[in-house]
């Protein structure tokens, strides 16, 4: 009697960690949220400020929030940067106001910050694998003090298309490639004068008066980007992210810009599910 007992005991104790065992299997996970570092090799060169091509190194701050469901995907995020900005032609510059003044070194500060929301559709669901399309609302800000003595900045508002395939690799890791092109932008970029001021509005409203509409052909900036996710817990993960991106637009005068990046962000996951 008490070898059944002791039988019916494990057999209880295991069947209980086998239900519990597949529960956690069967839910998923229906929102994250990450925080992140980033560092990246931003190359400008704006024939509308300076003939010069410009180099920056930069470092900054990124973070989103993705909401899951059975077939669709959901971000919101952001992203800070800095670094100094150098024409390697003209190097570190040394100026003096007045004769006998010590003199200083210019070295202009880009300043980049973006916000995005995108919504992507699977259109492919596998055991391992599946396909997204969707779009992708973004804008893009640039400011740099001092670049050929004057202020440049530059403000991009996007609305692209996207596509982002996703293979996971047993339970813990997870690779996905993405890339976006946008069809429809408004692009403001300081005229050459270099002067936006008008009577009735502020300075940055009157910048962005000044935008111009960029369509697909004539506004070329795709971006490229490729994560690797790895599951340290349930409810954490690490992820490794490189991206690319290339922009060209010839209005009124033409603008090449290339940047690469690199990130590092910590995953929070939550608001499990059964799908």
């Amino acid at each position: 009697m008490e070898n059944l007992i002791l039988l019916c005991t494990v057999m209880l104790c295991l069947g209980i960690s086998l239900s519990f065992a597949q529960g956690d299997e069967s839910l998923r996970h229906g929102a994250e949220a990450s925080l992140g570092l980033v560092r990246g090799v931003n190359k400008l060169h704006d024939w509308q400020a300076s003939p010069m091509q410009y180099f920056t190194n930069y470092n900054g701050l990124t973070g989103d929030y993705k909401r899951i469901t059975k077939k669709n995907l959901w971000y919101f995020g952001f992203e800070a940067g800095l670094g100094d900005m150098l024409a390697p032609e003209l190097g570190k510059r040394q100026f003096r106001i007045d004769e006998g003044d010590e003199t200083f070194y210019l070295v202009p500060t880009l300043y980049k910050g973006e916000l995005f929301a995108q919504f992507l559709r699977k259109i492919s669901d596998q055991a391992v694998k599946s396909s997204y399309v969707g779009f992708k609302i973004q804008d893009s800000f640039f400011y740099a003090d001092g670049l050929a003595m004057n202020i440049w900045t530059m403000n991009l508002l996007e609305v692209a298309a996207k596509y982002a395939y996703v293979r996971n690799f047993g339970k813990r890791h997870q690779v996905e490639g993405n890339i976006s092109l946008p069809i429809i932008a408004s692009i403001a970029r300081m005229p050459f004068s270099n002067v936006v001021s008008q009577p009735d509005k502020s300075q940055s409203r009157a910048f962005l008066a000044g935008a111009e509409w960029g369509f697909l052909g004539r506004y070329v900036h795709p971006e490229i980007g490729l994560n690797y996710q790895y599951q340290i817990s349930k409810r954490n993960s690490i992820r490794f992210n490189y991206q690319y991106q290339w922009l060209s637009y010839d209005k009124p005068r033409s603008i090449r810009m290339s940047d690469h990046q690199i990130g590092l962000a910590y995953v929070y996951q939550f608001q499990f599910s059964k799908w």
